[in-house]
C-alpha cells in the first residue's frame, strides 16, 4: 500500500470509501475496451453501484473488482479484456528491466531496493490508472526508492530468507 508520506509492507488491506470511484471507472474503462453498447454499459455500471452500495468494506480490493470483472466476462464473452494493455504493459516492463537490476545489483540495501521497486510496479497499474506514461514510471519509481518503508521490514525480510515458495499478487 503506498500512503503520501511511507510505502507499508504489510499484507493487511481493507476496502476504502476512496475506492468507490475507482471501481466505477475501472467497470467504465474496461466496459468501454470490451466494445460493450452504451446501454450495456450503463446496467453494468448500475449493478456495480448496486453492489458497492450492500458490499463488506473488510473486504479486499480485488474481492469486489473480481466480482466486477467476471460480470463483464459475461457481457462481453471475452476473457480477457485487458489483452491488448497487459502486453503493451509488459513490453514497457522488459524494458526497464536491466536498469532496475543494476539498481538492485549497485543498492546498499538489494532486497529494500527490490521491495521498493515491486512496490512501484503495484502503483503502475492499469486498473487503478487506465493511463500509464513513462512520466507516470519514473514518478513512481522515484517516489518508491525515496520514501521510506514503513511496516514490519525485518521480520519480512526474514520470512522471505525463509520461504521456499514465495505467491506474489500484483
Amino acid at each position: 500500500r503506498v500512503g503520501r508520506e511511507v510505502l507499508t509492507v504489510t499484507p493487511a488491506m481493507r476496502t476504502y470509501l476512496d475506492c468507490l470511484p475507482c471501481f466505477i471507472r475501472q467497470t467504465l474503462d474496461a466496459a468501454r475496451m470490451a466494445s460493450l453498447e452504451p446501454l450495456i454499459q450503463e446496467s453494468l455500471l448500475r449493478e456495480v453501484l448496486l453492489w458497492a452500495s450492500r458490499m463488506d468494506f473488510s473486504s479486499p480490493p480485488p474481492a469486489f473488482a473480481r466480482r466486477i470483472h467476471r460480470r463483464l466476462r459475461e457481457l462481453a464473452g471475452d476473457s480477457d479484456v485487458y489483452a491488448a494493455v497487459k502486453k503493451e504493459s509488459t513490453e514497457t516492463a522488459l524494458r526497464l528491466l536491466p536498469g532496475m537490476e543494476a539498481l538492485v545489483q549497485q543498492s546498499n540495501d538489494p532486497f529494500g531496493t527490490a521491495v521498493r521497486l515491486a512496490i512501484a510496479g503495484n502503483v503502475i497499474d492499469f486498473g487503478v490508472g487506465n493511463a500509464v506514461r513513462d512520466q507516470d514510471i519514473e514518478a513512481s519509481l522515484r517516489h518508491s526508492l525515496e520514501t521510506p518503508l514503513q511496516g514490519c521490514y525485518e521480520e519480512f525480510m526474514q520470512a522471505v530468507s525463509r520461504a521456499r515458495n514465495i505467491l506474489y499478487l500484483a
